[in-house]
């Protein structure tokens, strides 16, 4: 199984896909459930695919085809440069680490993968962009989740079973602890990059 990521640059909005293998029809399948969800793309996508695949989409679909039109795809017969763009980077590397930090060697059903997905999504989508007003007093935020649903993403209450050993008849209790695990990995992960370091990477004079 493999993950599509979407994200928008604007809100830093992630979405998250599940889709069960490479091919062109797979990859269509997973635009066509971002859009049906998320709704129609105002300008278009950033597909992390290879030229090779994404000239197997334009000619499953014809060059023609909305969908090929909406998500900026374009038939080329040179050589793609694949660098990501630096907010598309960190969603993939944020995601990629931390979860495969809490699945381990665990094996999942498609079922549970595309439950711990979404859970991954709600805590992506509730990282703190800016303070809601300028009340010294007041501390909620604005999230990519409040561009999604005009309101705070929010996860149904349940026990922490992150230290729990849970047996592996207990499918659902495992799916959440494994999204439990991602977010307490993921924020401390994100309080560490919050640190201010001025001097890093900036040429500075030592004195001997």
């Amino acid at each position: 199984m493999y993950v599509c990521v979407f994200v928008c640059f604007a809100t830093k909005a992630i979405h998250l896909e599940l889709i069960s293998d490479l091919s062109s029809d797979a990859c269509i399948t997973g635009i066509k459930l971002f859009i049906g969800r998320r709704g129609n793309l105002s300008k278009h996508i950033v597909t992390v695919v290879t030229t090779l695949l994404e000239q197997r989409i334009i000619c499953h679909l014809g060059k023609q085809n909305p969908l090929v039109v909406t998500c900026g795809m374009k038939a080329s017969t040179g050589s793609r440069s694949l660098n990501l763009h630096p907010i598309l980077e960190a969603a993939v590397k944020s995601m990629k680490f931390h979860l495969k930090r809490v699945l381990g060697a665990q094996i999942l059903s498609q079922e549970e993968f595309t439950t711990v997905l979404v859970e991954i999504e709600t805590v992506l989508n509730s990282k703190p962009l800016i303070a809601a007003s300028d009340d010294p007093d007041d501390y909620s935020v604005i999230t990519p989740g409040h561009f999604l649903i005009t309101s705070e993403l929010k996860r149904l209450p349940q026990l922490d079973l992150t230290q729990h050993k849970t047996p592996i008849r207990e499918r659902l209790k495992l799916v959440t602890q494994i999204s439990q695990s991602f977010w307490k990995s993921w924020s401390k992960d994100y309080l560490t990059q919050l640190q201010v370091r001025n001097k890093w990477k900036t040429l500075v004079i030592i004195k001997k």
